[in-house]
């Protein structure tokens, strides 16, 4: 069963100063719906750009970008009774004969070697769905102490958070029997921090103008 391959993307932006600040600001959205039915991805992300001088000596800088997805697709309860995903179903779909019959008019599926065709597995309630949260945050200040002396401090955060939910149903193929079950939810996630600092001095001096300090 195939879906309909579209995409879209649309973004919007804004930029600009104002005195000592200078900004930019932008929301983005894409969409993809997969050449298999219930196949898609969406994705929302921005980002934000701010300098600003605090004082004559003293800049701030911010820098925030992230984005968040959603990852959706049909799944299948494995030949070892296993949850399965995806992969599951494109293993019977190519190992399968194109003789074969997917989905019968009495609500019954071909088999291949007494396992269902990959129709079973793309007409059945098993999902894969997989989200993935992202932020990259930078904080920066430059003070310069005297002409010659500079100090720049900066802090960087970074996380990222997944979890996948992974659905497989009971498979019943022929309206008699149960071969694959019982039905399966595994659930995946993780979570990751990262937190830097530095913090550096740089003094630049004019000894005379072939020689710099």
């Amino acid at each position: 069963t195939s879906g309909n391959g579209l995409q879209s993307k649309h973004n919007v932006s804004v930029n600009g100063s104002k005195g000592g600040t200078k900004y930019l600001f932008s929301v983005g959205y894409l969409s993809q719906d997969g050449i298999v039915e219930k196949t898609n991805y969406d994705r929302y992300d921005y980002r934000l750009n701010l300098e600003t001088k605090v004082r004559n000596n003293l800049t701030l800088s911010v820098k925030l970008a992230g984005n968040f997805s959603d990852q959706n697709s049909p799944a299948m309860m494995s030949t070892e009774n296993s949850v399965g995903g995806f992969d599951a179903i494109l293993r019977a779909a190519t190992e399968a004969n194109a003789t074969e019959p997917g989905a019968k008019s009495d609500g019954t599926y071909g088999t291949h070697m007494g396992h269902p065709t990959a129709s079973a597995g793309l007409n059945s309630p098993s999902f894969q769905d997989n989200k993935n949260t992202y932020s990259m945050d930078n904080f920066s200040f430059e003070w310069k102490i005297i002409p010659e002396l500079k100090l720049t401090t900066r802090l960087g955060y970074d996380i990222n958070y997944q979890k996948g939910d992974n659905y497989s149903s009971i498979l019943s193929w022929d309206n008699q029997t149960v071969v694959q079950g019982p039905s399966k939810l595994q659930v995946n996630t993780s979570n990751n921090k990262n937190l830097t600092l530095d913090s550096y001095f740089d003094y630049e001096k004019t000894c005379s103008s072939r020689h710099y300090l």
